[in-house]
């Protein structure tokens, strides 16, 4: 879907502010001109990079960025918010790390024309400069949400393990963990930290339990714990 007169000036709140948002106008007009808007459903694959090199901003929705095994096993390394670039760079495919991005819930993004992106980087320091600022800060997003996985407090590990089980279950209906309370948090290994810690996302309406199973209703919210960023969405 062409972005010609949708996204005009950017207006969107969840870009406001980003890199893109900071380039200069021009570029923002040629980027907008050739870029698109994709829909893509919950738990779809939005890049990878078995594919072609591609680059997007998350404008609504939710995305975690995954590396893959070889044998079929993936490794969440980053959950991407509003706002934020999702994408893979160009690069001979033999050395390119093995990461996909997939919708965690249905998301809209904003994929910009990577070959446009490329030359303005080399035509112009100021889009060179904003993208380097972008890069260390989803940098700096992917060491804390790897760090939140096995050094991060309770909380951080309780959203991390719903949001990775919850992805992972049956597509049909909502994100929904088919475990119980006390499963989940035997799972952990610190069933007296963790009871706490789902009574109040229960609490707070991030996470709904039903009989043996937990359906998170927040899943921005959660990610937003799980990757040390809170108040971020």
């Amino acid at each position: 879907m062409p972005l010609a007169g949708i996204l005009r000036r950017f207006e969107s709140p969840a870009l406001a502010g980003t890199s893109f948002s900071r380039l200069p106008t021009a570029e923002q007009d040629v980027l907008l001109e050739s870029g698109s808007l994709i829909e893509v459903p919950r738990r779809r694959v939005i890049f990878s990079s078995s594919g072609p090199p591609r680059v997007g901003f998350v404008v609504a929705g939710l995305a975690r960025t995954c590396l893959e095994a070889r044998d079929g096993r993936r490794l969440t390394v980053r959950f991407a918010l509003e706002g934020e670039i999702v994408g893979d760079i160009p690069g001979d495919p033999a050395v390119r790390a093995p990461l996909s991005v997939a919708a965690v819930t249905d998301c809209t993004i904003l994929e910009v024309d990577i070959d446009t992106l490329s030359r303005f980087v080399a035509a112009d320091p100021r889009v060179g400069a904003a993208l380097a600022v972008e890069i260390a800060m989803r940098l700096q997003d992917t060491y804390a949400t790897l760090a939140a996985s096995s050094l991060g407090s309770i909380q951080e590990r309780v959203a991390w393990r719903l949001l990775d089980l919850a992805f992972e279950a049956p597509a049909d209906g909502g994100l929904i963990v088919t475990l119980t309370e006390q499963q989940l948090v035997d799972g952990i290994g610190t069933a007296n930290e963790a009871a706490p810690v789902l009574r109040e996302l229960r609490i707070a309406g991030i996470v709904v339990a039903t009989a043996g199973q937990l359906e998170i209703a927040d899943p921005v919210r959660l990610a937003a714990i799980a990757g040390r960023r809170i108040g971020s969405g």
